[in-house]
């Protein structure tokens, strides 16, 4: 255990002051990465944003921020413009009015792009744990790029949470580097335990049938994935390789179920780059040593992921046409989503010995009124993962693996799985194009 000590006492020079000091490191033109999900920086955004009207052209690079935050509007991106990498809920009016920006990317690159541009780095705004004695803190519930941003930052500021759980993981946040500390103390913004309805239990089912004793799991967040999680209590020896952790991995850690032993790489450890949950989620995360912690482009090199033995990916998806494209991150022109770790984790499956790529949806949407398996994507849709590199489709109907199958068997395979309500809409569509 680390003994963990007051900022004043630490040696050398630790450059504690106001949060309003911290902001006005900030100068105009610049470009910010700031910590996301339950490290969102609130303390030191507030100054920033109390001074917006001072500043032009500034642009804050994120993931997704949990908890209250500052509402984009048109008046404020002539200051201050979010560039978010995966588009929340609160900000995708701003995308579509184009007073928001987006960026898309895959997560193991995102580092490199604050090196090679064009979004290079001037500031990094990055939220830690308490020091201990060597001067160095632990990232906490979040590390994603920001280690990678605090080493090109012209500038760094660090928002110190004395509530941030301490986290294993090898990547730690030297204070001495900060230009300026923040001392805070609240508690981390909490994302509630999602509702499991009929449509995710069958989901999960289906989903937690393809996974066996001694797998490595990577699993997005949401209702499906904890819905696979109440039919994996009879699983054995699981292990997790993931960007994201959440609250029904501390279920099924806790119940015995993974422990990592079979795992070919970083064996017996959880493996993750963020969390995102509940306050038990964060007070079973302080001081563990068996879940650690480390950068995005480690979780989420393709390459690393196929390394590792029997790896299941876990995914979302918001559509899948009869040729087996898959959208998950917009409808038509409008942007939901992001590019994320999706496709990290798809291609990384494809490389894994014995590895597997599920992607699950529900099979309609808007209260039954729309189907999510279409003959083809309106005009602007994007396509996240390209259908020659799909496998398995999961809906509540059951699961089909597309790898290798022709044009014909996948429109058949897809429409199996369709709500039955339009499953002969879609076999017409299919017949017109030659694929029944």
């Amino acid at each position: 255990m680390r003994a963990y000590v007051p900022l004043a006492s630490l040696p050398g020079r630790i450059r504690l002051c106001t949060p309003q000091a911290a902001a006005a490191l900030v100068r105009s033109g610049d470009t910010i990465a700031i910590s996301a999900n339950a490290n969102t920086p609130r303390v030191v955004l507030e100054a920033l944003f109390a001074r917006a009207e001072q500043l032009t052209a500034v642009e804050i690079l994120h993931m997704r921020l949990v908890g209250a935050f500052p509402t984009a509007t048109p008046e404020l991106a002539q200051h201050i413009r979010f560039n978010p990498l995966l588009v929340p809920e609160a900000l995708r009016a701003g995308v579509a009015a184009g007073y928001v920006d987006y960026t898309p990317a895959h997560f193991h690159q995102m580092s490199r792009l604050f090196t090679d541009g064009p979004r290079k780095l001037d500031v990094a705004i990055v939220t830690v744990a308490p020091p201990t004695v060597d001067g160095t803190c632990s990232y906490g519930a979040y590390v994603g790029f920001m280690d990678q941003a605090r080493q090109v930052a012209r500038t760094v500021i660090a928002e110190v949470n004395q509530q941030m759980p301490q986290t294993a993981g090898p990547a730690r946040f030297p204070l001495a580097c900060a230009d300026a500390v923040v001392e805070t103390d609240y508690p981390l913004a909490e994302n509630p335990r999602p509702v499991i309805g009929a449509v995710e239990r069958q989901l999960g089912a289906h989903v937690a049938a393809l996974i066996r004793d001694g797998d490595c799991l990577q699993v997005g967040g949401g209702a499906v994935p904890a819905a696979v999680a109440e039919c994996l209590t009879d699983r054995r020896d699981l292990g997790i390789h993931t960007e994201l952790f959440t609250d029904w991995m501390v279920d099924l850690i806790e119940r015995g179920c993974i422990n990592g032993s079979r795992k070919t790489l970083d064996r017996g450890l959880v493996v993750t780059s963020f969390c995102r949950g509940t306050q038990r989620l964060y007070d079973f995360l302080h001081e563990h040593a068996g879940v650690e912690f480390h950068p995005i482009e480690y979780t989420n090199d393709p390459y690393r992921i196929g390394s590792i033995d029997n790896i299941v990916a876990i995914n979302a998806a918001m559509q899948i046409d009869l040729s087996g494209q898959v959208n998950s991150e917009s409808l038509g022109l409008r942007q939901m989503s992001g590019t994320g770790g999706l496709v990290d984790f798809v291609r990384g499956a494809a490389r894994s010995q014995g590895g597997r790529s599920i992607l699950a949806l529900p099979s309609t949407a808007l209260g039954g009124t729309v189907s999510r398996l279409v003959p083809v994507f309106e005009p602007g849709t994007a396509v996240s993962v390209l259908r020659a590199e799909v496998q398995w489709i999961v809906t509540e109907y059951g699961a089909r693996n597309l790898r290798g199958m022709t044009l014909r068997e996948r429109a058949q395979a897809l429409i199996e799985i369709a709500h039955p309500a339009f499953r002969d809409a879609l076999t017409a569509a299919a017949r017109a194009r030659h694929l029944c």
